[in-house]
């Protein structure tokens, strides 16, 4: 069965990773209404919407919390402690404050380590990079007491265009050009970016004009597979896919902390 794997304020994008690493995903507290919706159409687990009332006796046993480090993590982390998972993975991005929380789980007897990616180490074709932090109970039968992360598992540099739609909509044509819009050849790759909000500002030259990214297009440079369900609308899911997490590397991850921590 492997690890038992909750996931806060996500919206079922962690709890992707655990199924595709062959984990089992049993709890998820997404943050909003949206990503509850999705948690649902892709997963049979307890959800509970928000902290207001949750308690961890509700919560079902956990080896493995995802968190997301939003403006509630802090206020989680009480409830995590008290849940006492065998380890806890979160990322550290640009706009996050990350540091208390990181903070308060070691003063709890957590062990931290972390390690930098970039997207392409995973087949994703991304000009970004990202910070995973692994923190673990000490495991005293492991053979090392650093956590090792694992290694990239692309073995060539991945293009826009290996995800590219084949027939784009035309609702994809913008009126005008963005202001400060970034437009991708489609042998490169997305740029980096920390906000939804700047999605539409992304461009792929493809025909006779460049055109925005389609919510698919935006879906695959995470790693998240077209037939996971978001049965929301479509500006809605380009929020929640802006801050999701990298499947690919967070899957490895937990594949490498189930064999460590067995």
């Amino acid at each position: 069965m492997g690890m038992r794997v909750s996931e806060f304020f996500g919206f079922g994008d962690f709890l992707l990773s655990a199924k595709m690493a062959r984990q089992t995903p049993v709890f998820a507290c997404p943050s909003e209404e949206n990503a509850r919706q999705v948690v649902e159409a892709n997963f049979k687990v307890p959800i509970h919407l928000g902290l207001e009332g949750l308690l961890f006796h509700e919560i079902p046993r956990t080896d493995l919390v995802c968190l997301k480090t939003t403006k509630d993590a802090a206020r989680a982390s009480e409830t995590i402690i008290r849940l006492s998972p065998r380890a806890i993975i979160l990322e550290k991005r640009k706009a996050d404050n990350s540091e208390d929380v990181v903070r308060r789980f070691l003063e709890a007897g957590y062990e931290k380590n972390e390690e930098t990616y970039s997207a392409i180490e995973f087949g994703l074709p991304q000009d970004a990079k990202r910070t995973f932090v692994v923190l673990t109970r000490k495991n005293p039968a492991a053979f090392s007491a650093r956590f090792p992360f694992p290694d990239a598992t692309s073995k060539a540099e991945p293009t826009f265009a290996q995800i590219m739609d084949k027939d784009a909509d035309a609702s994809l044509l913008p009126q005008k050009l963005p202001k400060d819009c970034k437009i991708i050849l489609p042998e490169g790759l997305m740029p980096a970016f920390h906000h939804d909000s700047y999605i539409p500002k992304i461009l792929v030259n493809q025909g006779p004009s460049p055109r925005k990214l389609s919510i698919n297009e935006v879906r695959r440079a995470f790693g998240i597979p077209d037939d996971f369900g978001m049965p929301i609308p479509v500006p809605k899911a380009y929020g929640l896919v802006a801050h999701s997490t990298w499947v690919p590397a967070c899957a490895e991850i937990m594949k490498s902390l189930s064999e460590w921590l067995a």
